[in-house]
């Protein structure tokens, strides 16, 4: 018998004792002894015993043991409490083992008692398999490659000190979303929907679920396995949504260490309709800081009926046939390979972290850089952040090679899922831009003042300029033209900014301008109306 190791639980603080013995059968065994059993000969010989050690005749057993107590540990090792990044991000934990420069220092998550257990990691296949048989089969469709980069930029949080958050992927029943989930789920080591966590356990069992994630990506199934009412799901939803950002359980209990109730993770789910619809059939409306933490993506984009925009981009008949063909194709490619890509990435970042970040934050800011309009709100610039991780993730893995897609791919695909969240989010910029498409509608609408007869019946009319158009229009057809008021003031409020529509002079000291509400129109009439300068536009723009 002797000490192999001694290891600290680095979730409750304590130290216990690895011993080789050999037993009854000849056969050779390690146990595991709690350190304070290791120090008094009558609890250490018990233990022994109990793990069927063989003892030496009974008049040896006494030095035997204190030779045993005695002895040094050849190793100093600590158990993680948790997956995630340790030692300044040169070393990683995953669920079944550590990954970096320092790995040989620490051990691993003990493994569940069943092996099968919902969001247990697990490696099956090869990168290089994962690389050739699921990563082509994910190009299909924007919704695979935002999922499958996701799982590739959980790591990239605390590197790039960006906070966690979540992602819902709305569309109708059989419409993908589930499968989507998957590709990403497959990047980490989940390779089957029954393998994926679920919505049915309490929020203290989800919260207890999270730190088997930490720096990964946590894929959970669909929304529609929450118990319970309409109400009681969106708000059960809604609270989540914020404790994914936090980071860290609401409910602890003294038998568990703070260091292994925490998380940073992205966190990809599925929903039949958008939490904004659950929300408004509710009669609620979803708070800005809610709709940035749990972001809604449609996985029905750019006017599909169907999942694999990128796909029919590419020319491809999208049948129902060919869906249910490439669905089960994904479904196997997962099954069979999942797990050892994330491997290789991680050992990959772990290998020079400044440098990875370094790279992450600028594939980031290029990204922002693209998506980003001068009317953007807080929320959809906070979203484009978010976006832009995932991209990098993207960008990471075609980097090293991990996967065979292309840097224009990865963007195209992230940027379509991004501004299909963008464009439903309450924010001021999607209804300003929403808003500017209605005015460029209605001034299509207005004839030349040439061809108008009745000016009594006209909302308005143009005038060809040099540089374009001046369009005339009466007030109340202007305001009637929008989906609400607040939309109508952003869009007078972006007219005045750039000074496209003619103001009124300033009244008193420190009033700004404001838009002139009266001109005169053909046949010596005052109206109130608006003049608006734009430059040309036609159907197209």
């Amino acid at each position: 018998m002797k000490k192999t190791a001694t290891v600290e639980d680095m979730a409750t603080r304590q130290f216990y004792v690895r011993a080789q013995i050999r037993t009854e059968d000849g056969a050779k065994r390690e146990i595991i002894i709690p350190r304070p059993d290791c120090s008094e000969p009558r609890p250490l010989k018990r233990k022994l015993l109990d793990a069927g050690a063989i003892f030496p005749a009974k008049a040896k057993v006494k030095g035997f043991l204190a030779d045993f107590m005695d002895a040094e540990s050849p190793r100093q090792l600590k158990r993680v409490a948790q997956s995630g990044w340790l030692n300044g991000n040169q070393t990683f934990a995953l669920q079944t083992r550590v990954i970096g420069q320092d790995k040989s220092s620490f051990i691993g998550l003990p493994s569940p008692p069943n092996c099968d257990e919902r969001g247990w990691f697990k490696s099956v296949g090869t990168a290089e398999t994962w690389k050739t048989r699921v990563a082509p089969l994910a190009i299909s469709s924007s919704s695979f490659m935002l999922s499958a980069a996701a799982a590739f930029a959980a790591p990239l949080l605390d590197l790039c000190k960006e906070q966690s958050f979540s992602i819902c992927l709305y569309g109708p029943t059989r419409s993908g979303k589930s499968v989507a989930t998957l590709i990403g789920a497959s990047v980490v080591g989940l390779g089957s929907v029954r393998q994926l966590p679920r919505w049915h356990a309490s929020d203290s069992g989800q919260e207890e679920l999270l730190p088997l994630f930490n720096d990964c990506l946590a894929a959970i199934d669909d929304f529609e396995s929450i118990r319970g009412t309409e109400s009681e799901k969106y708000r059960r939803i809604r609270g989540f949504s914020y404790g994914v950002e936090a980071g860290a359980e609401k409910h602890r209990h003294s038998s568990f260490a703070p260091a292994s109730k925490t998380w940073r993770t992205i966190l990809i789910t599925s929903m039949e309709k958008s939490i904004d619809e659950l929300a408004k059939a509710l009669g609620e409306e979803r708070k800005g800081g809610e709709t940035i933490r749990m972001v809604s993506v449609p996985v029905l984009i750019e006017g599909h009926a169907h999942i694999f925009d990128r796909a029919a981009a590419d020319g491809i008949a999208v049948s129902p046939e060919w869906t249910t063909i490439w669905f089960e194709k994904v479904i196997k490619a997962c099954a069979e390979n999942h797990g050892e890509v994330f491997i290789r990435y991680l050992s990959k970042l772990c290998r020079d972290p400044k440098k990875v970040r370094s790279w992450a934050k600028k594939y980031i800011a290029d990204f922002v850089a693209d998506v980003s309009l001068p009317e953007d709100g807080d929320g959809a610039r906070d979203i484009a952040r978010k976006f832009g991780l995932i991209y990098a993730g993207g960008r990471l893995a075609v980097r090293f090679k991990l996967v065979p897609w292309k840097r224009a791919e990865v963007k195209g695909a992230i940027c379509a899922c991004y501004r299909a969240a963008r464009d439903s989010l309450p924010d001021e910029g999607v209804a300003l831009r929403e808003g500017v498409g209605v005015l460029t509608k209605l001034l299509l609408s207005l004839k030349p003042k040439k061809e108008i007869a009745d000016y009594e019946a006209a909302p308005g009319y143009r005038i060809k300029t040099a540089n374009g158009y001046r369009y005339y229009i009466r007030k109340e057809k202007f305001n009637m033209a929008f989906h609400t008021r607040a939309q109508c003031e952003l869009v007078l409020k972006w007219l005045v900014e750039t000074k496209r529509i003619a103001t009124s002079k300033p009244r008193g000291k420190n009033k700004a301008r404001g838009p002139k509400q009266q001109f005169g129109w053909p046949g010596d009439k005052r109206v109130r109306s608006y003049r608006i300068k734009m430059p040309k536009i036609d159907k197209a723009t």
